[in-house]
């Protein structure tokens, strides 16, 4: 028992020097630069001082010799490469905020969030939502934000150093973020289709088109009762976006070539705006990031003031209190505050990775899951509005007015359009808007897949371009199944199964492995190393939510989510038992990394003779500040 803790002790001891190291090389490095700087007549960024006082602390316990020659020997290797191939970092102290709030206001709260609530009978989603953000969602996507922040590395190293007998988890959840990267993609896929019919004529508003049934009506109708009709809109997603006339897994049909071309373009998007990596995506977010915003708030003034509006929103605020009981309504809430606001992907480890050790991301994580919860809000007021408008026009109530599923976002948000003056530019904007909500979500995902790559082999970073073009075209390939006749059912097996309660099973070992393991105590002091000042009730939340409140509720949910779980379905129509095995197994692909990464450490264990069970649950001698620590410790023995 003395020598376990006398291993942590020191263990932990290491860990604080390299954050000295990593604050007193940054010290010295801002020195150089600043000289630099006046030769040119530029200055330093805010955190040159702050980061200085800390470093001028650090200097006694180092040898400033020795950090003066890997600083200089540092700079040797960068001036014979010709350029940086490092794993880079935010240019800009607002990238990190408006990439991380772009990343988690996407299509889940513009498509997903209104998704749950109509199927769940609107209000009463809001209840449970709310107190899954409270309680799970946000003590996970802070406790992601300051791991990736303080270890400066990808989540496949994170785990591994914290905790190597837990270094599968890293691979998990970089395995679910290459499942939401390719299928997700789809959306925009589906985006740019509409924004390319936005210009040819806008056929959704009519019905007089070959792939339209004898039931098919339009808003130009004004027919009295449409009780046995479907909408132009929907007929139009369904039947000739989708190609989805009666297909079903028996008859899935083949890759149609114009959604073929379309997910073409969708990726290449993708490739353009990342192959620089942060330095470029940090630029892109801020397009992506910021038009949505805009466009509902036009969109939210038009469907406000449509006949019928103020039902679909009473809909929308009045709770069915007799849902409560109702296991997938919590589990559906506590799923889409973990897909939306993205921890347990490995998104959030990665985008927090590239921050300045010493940034007050405390604050930056309740203000972006602030900003995430609002979104969903007006979303959800501006899609009930319309439905309220579709179900006075149709003669129905509005929970019959359309029937729910993944593809809700793209047919009620093209009927508000065709009812607003210069219908054209509304619809263009609309999905412009959708194609860069989407864009934000998988410029994370993609960018843990990327970071994975080049954290386990450095030398892709010198290759940005051919990696990101590499990996985007094996990413198009997956996802041809997608363009078939019948792609809609793989793209909602999928979106039922690639997040699923693998999510909540991640972010409870997570919240275990740093409250339990690592200690939530010591991780607190780490969070003032990088001068994160919180006031005592601040602490008192972070550290009851870590080690009581969260892993609870999500070992409930997990429990229940295993209750509920395989049965996958389509509009009321459940999947064959087959199709359900393979949701299972795709669920079972991203978890398989645990246990054998477990196993293959014990393995290892046992081969060394000296070996200790104790180090597996151990931080590693890696285990801190990384990125300019470990160089230094490298060069400078």
């Amino acid at each position: 028992m003395l020598d376990g803790e006398n291993e942590s002790t020191e263990l932990r001891t290491n860990a604080k020097s390299k954050s000295n190291i990593r604050i007193t090389i940054n010290n010295a490095n801002e020195s150089v630069e600043e000289d630099e700087d006046t030769a040119d007549g530029k200055n330093n960024n805010d955190n040159t001082s702050e980061r200085r006082e800390t470093g001028a602390k650090n200097k006694t316990a180092e040898n400033p010799k020795e950090i003066g020659e890997g600083v200089k020997l540092l700079a040797k290797q960068e001036e014979d490469k010709g350029k940086d191939v490092g794993r880079g970092h935010w240019e800009n102290s607002l990238d990190f905020l408006v990439s991380c709030l772009g990343y988690a206001v996407g299509l889940g709260n513009i498509w997903r969030f209104p998704f749950l609530c109509f199927r769940h009978g609107g209000g009463i989603f809001l209840i449970p939502y709310f107190l899954m953000l409270v309680f799970a969602g946000l003590p996970v996507f802070f406790l992601e934000v300051s791991l990736g922040q303080y270890a400066g590395v990808g989540p496949i190293q994170v785990f591994g150093r914290l905790a190597p007998v837990a270094g599968g988890l890293g691979i998990a959840v970089v395995c679910v973020s290459i499942f939401l990267a390719f299928f997700y993609n789809v959306v925009v896929s589906w985006s740019i289709w509409y924004l390319v019919a936005t210009f040819t004529g806008m056929e959704w508003e009519s019905c007089n088109h070959w792939y339209n049934t004898q039931n098919c009506w339009s808003r130009k109708a004004h027919l009295k009762s449409l009780k046995n009709q479907s909408s132009s809109v929907e007929e139009y997603f369904d039947r000739y976006v989708l190609g989805n006339q009666d297909n079903d897994w028996y008859n899935f049909g083949y890759p149609r070539w114009q959604s073929v071309l379309a997910l073409g373009c969708a990726w290449g998007l993708v490739a353009l705006c990342l192959m620089k990596g942060v330095k470029s995506s940090g630029k892109v977010v801020y397009v992506t990031s910021l038009l949505p915003y805009l466009v509902l708030f036009f969109l939210a003034v038009r469907g406000f003031t449509l006949p019928g509006a103020w039902d679909g929103i009473s809909l929308f605020l009045s709770p069915e209190w007799s849902h409560l009981s109702d296991l997938s309504l919590w589990t559906d809430a506590a799923t889409q505050v973990i897909f939306s606001l993205g921890p347990a992907c490995g998104c959030v480890i990665t985008l927090s990775s590239y921050n300045s050790f010493t940034r007050k991301s405390h604050k930056d994580a309740v203000l972006i899951a602030l900003c995430n919860s609002l979104t969903s809000i007006l979303s959800g007021l501006v899609v009930f509005s319309i439905l309220g408008f579709m179900a006075h026009e149709a003669n129905l109530e509005v929970k019959d007015v359309v029937q729910s599923g993944p593809g809700l976002a793209f047919i009620v948000y093209p009927e508000v359009v065709t009812m607003l003056g210069g219908s054209q530019f509304w619809s263009a904007l609309f999905f412009l808007m959708l194609i860069s909500l989407a864009l934000g979500s998988i410029f994370g995902a993609f960018e843990t897949v990327l970071t994975a790559l080049s954290d386990f082999w450095p030398q892709l970073r010198a290759y940005k371009p051919r990696t990101v073009c590499i990996t985007s075209l094996a990413m198009f390939i997956l996802g041809l199944p997608f363009t078939c006749n019948g792609g809609i059912h793989m793209f909602n097996l999928f979106n039922s199964s690639a997040p699923s309660w693998n999510l909540l099973l991640f972010a409870l070992l997570e919240v275990l492995i740093v409250s339990y393991v690592y200690g939530v105590d010591r991780f607190l002091e780490n969070l003032g190393e990088m001068g994160m000042k919180m006031p005592h009730y601040a602490r008192m939340y972070w550290k009851v939510a870590w080690k009581y409140s969260t892993p609870g509720v999500l070992f409930v949910l997990l429990v229940l989510s295993w209750i509920n779980f395989g049965h996958v379905g389509y509009k009321g129509t459940l999947y064959p038992t087959w199709v359900q095995v393979m949701g299972y197994l795709i669920t079972g692909s991203t978890v398989i990394a645990l246990p054998v990464v477990a196993v293959m450490k014990l393995m290892d264990l046992y081969q060394e003779s000296s070996g200790n069970l104790k180090s597996l649950v151990l931080p590693t001698a890696q285990w801190g500040p990384s990125t300019d620590a470990d160089s230094f410790v490298t060069l400078v023995p």
